[in-house]
């Protein structure tokens, strides 16, 4: 901490002597009689982000699944709900300002096959390179065709 005079640095410069600072290396970091790696100390906000995102994802998750609203539920409740309203204004003559625009589409072949024609070349950019992003798919649905197949004798209502 304290400054060198000139007159200082030619004596030291005379005898050999470069400036040095000391430091500590953290081998291990013992909190409440557990030890941990120095890695914990290189947490960035990123991960704090990514820590904290899954938290509500799972918070959001488990509020759904038990119908009790929470702030991180609200929004995939509102969202679902109105998903089940469009299904409903889709399946009967009832229309409002948001559905009319799917309707019309539904509608009208032609542009039901221009958006899906639009949509082919973004989804063939998304995919990874080769095609492998389209070959598991029938692997699932082989799958999913043995578990039909399968036969427990259990039948849940009769």
């Amino acid at each position: 901490g304290e400054k060198v005079g000139s007159s200082e640095v030619a004596l030291l410069q005379k005898m050999g002597i470069t400036p040095f600072s000391y430091s500590l290396k953290v081998l291990a970091i013992m909190d409440k009689g557990s030890m941990y790696s120095p890695k914990v100390l290189d947490i960035t906000a990123e991960h704090i982000k990514k820590h904290l995102i899954t938290g509500l994802r799972n918070v959001a998750a488990i509020s759904l699944a038990t119908d009790y609203p929470t702030a991180a539920s609200i929004p995939h409740s509102i969202a679902n709900g109105f998903q089940n309203l469009m299904f409903a204004a889709l399946g009967s003559g009832v229309t409002f300002k948001q559905v009319q625009k799917l309707k019309d589409i539904l509608d009208n072949p032609e542009a039901l096959a221009a958006l899906a024609a639009a949509a082919a070349p973004a989804a063939a950019a998304t995919a990874p390179a080769g095609g492998k992003g389209a070959a598991p798919a029938p692997a699932k649905e082989e799958k999913k065709e043995e578990e039909e197949e399968e036969d427990t004798g259990f039948d849940l209502f009769g």
